[in-house]
């Protein structure tokens, strides 16, 4: 009876523990370039591109979230606007990245300066900072962010 009491108990005691997951690690983005876009066929006049390098062999890995500011403490502090997607849905990657993922791939993403409609994002002959951060949308995870890379908005280029 005894020994039907302590299996019991040891049976009741391990039923409903969670076993921890392992926490996912996204990979940096690295080599951040930024550089205003000429117009050529296909890219609008007023157009800033990023460019980057990035690996990220996470099963849930999803893209990439592609920040910006104007201000250097911000970008020092790494602190910025998250520029949405094309279809602006903000629980999405801002660059959202098709399998495979598992080799070192370049990206590159224009913004355009009327990129969401609702007036101007950039200015003219302001300097602005950006980052990327790797994004598991599975898990609303990003990964430490790349460098930040900076440009000065030219709305006409030569």
């Amino acid at each position: 009876m005894k020994k039907l009491l302590i299996i019991s108990f040891l049976f009741l005691s391990y039923c409903g523990i969670e076993v921890p997951q392992p926490v996912p690690r996204l990979y940096a983005p690295n080599g951040v370039q930024v550089f205003n876009a000429a117009s050529t066929a296909g890219v609008p006049a007023a157009t800033v591109r990023i460019t980057w390098h990035g690996l990220n062999p996470e099963l849930e890995f999803s893209g990439y979230n592609i920040y910006f500011t104007d201000n250097i403490a911000d970008a020092n502090a790494l602190k910025g606007v998250k520029i949405l997607c094309k279809n602006f849905n903000p629980r999405q990657a801002s660059f959202v990245v098709p399998r495979p993922f598992n080799v070192s791939q370049s990206f590159s993403y224009d913004v355009t300066k009327f990129y969401y409609n609702t007036g101007e994002l950039f200015t003219d002959g302001k300097e602005y900072w950006f980052f990327v951060k790797a994004f598991n949308q599975v898990r609303n995870l990003e990964s430490p962010p790349s460098m930040w890379a900076s440009v000065i908005f030219l709305d006409n280029l030569p």
